[in-house]
């Protein structure tokens, strides 16, 4: 009676330890949709509603993500929206889509232009990192060059 009263314990112990395992191994449970909340960074700041979102850069520029922002099982996501650089006489929105991954503590983004923007012609603005719950960079006013 007492080894099986002793093997019994070793099993039960067996158990405990092996279902208290780390909770690094759980697998991430991504959301079928981002948001409502904010997302920022020192770049960028990302307000979310249930239907659309804006972002505003730290360097004259704001975005209009016009869509929910649905998630693959994998986190990553891409929405069409606008993107607009407040600098300028001339100032127009150009067509682009937001790109990136959102994990629970980090979302990345980049922003890819349908039209190449600056003395670079780039078509690409990022990538940018946010942490939930941040503001982002505070709005300030930007310059009217002529």
């Amino acid at each position: 009676m007492r080894r099986v009263t002793v093997v019994t314990g070793w099993c039960l112990l067996a158990m405990v330890i092996g279902c208290s395992g780390s909770s690094t191994t759980d697998p991430i449970v991504v959301p079928g949709t981002l948001g409502p909340g904010k997302w920022g960074g020192p770049s960028v700041g990302l307000e979310i509603t249930t239907t659309a979102a804006t972002a505003h850069f730290d360097f004259c520029a704001e975005g209009t993500l016009s869509v929910p922002i649905l998630l693959t099982p994998d986190g990553r996501f891409d929405v069409p929206g606008t993107y607009v650089r407040n600098i300028g006489p001339s100032i127009q929105a150009k067509s682009a889509r937001y790109i990136g991954l959102w994990r629970p503590t980090l979302l990345t983004m980049t922003v890819i232009l349908s039209d190449p923007l600056g003395p670079n012609e780039s078509t690409v603005v990022g990538p940018f990192d946010m942490r939930p719950n941040e503001p982002g960079p505070p709005v300030k006013p930007c310059p009217i060059i002529y």
